[in-house]
């Protein structure tokens, strides 16, 4: 939620993605309590720049025509589910990656000895 609050607050002219990124590895690795991730959720936004952009659009700026112009859009459960499948997607990726590692590992040290 933190991502999403800053990013709608958007308080400076430039680099409010790159701290709300920030903030969310923060809060992320408090929530582990652990200082060591292997996972990217940055790259995991990144590769889903477009849906990132649409979902932001969509909870902040539209509304209907039942809604007041004053009044904010309260509901995040889009935004909540798009964030965790993406969470989920670098989640994913960072096991893949450490499955590569220790099959590389078990490979050398399989043929640690081959001439």
């Amino acid at each position: 939620m933190a991502h999403l609050w800053f990013i709608t607050l958007h308080p400076f002219e430039d680099g409010n993605g790159r701290i709300a990124r920030a903030l969310t590895d923060r809060a992320l690795a408090q929530s582990e309590n652990s200082s060591v991730r292997f996972y990217s959720l940055s790259s995991a936004i990144e590769q889903n720049r477009k849906g990132y952009y649409h979902i932001l659009e969509a909870i902040q700026g539209v509304k209907t025509s039942s809604q007041k112009q004053n009044e904010q859009i309260t509901d995040v459960t889009d935004w909540l589910v798009w964030f965790l499948t993406v969470l989920n997607q670098a989640l994913e990726q960072g096991l893949n990656r450490i499955e590569r590692v220790v099959n590389k590992a078990r490979f050398w040290q399989r043929h640690s000895q081959t001439v």
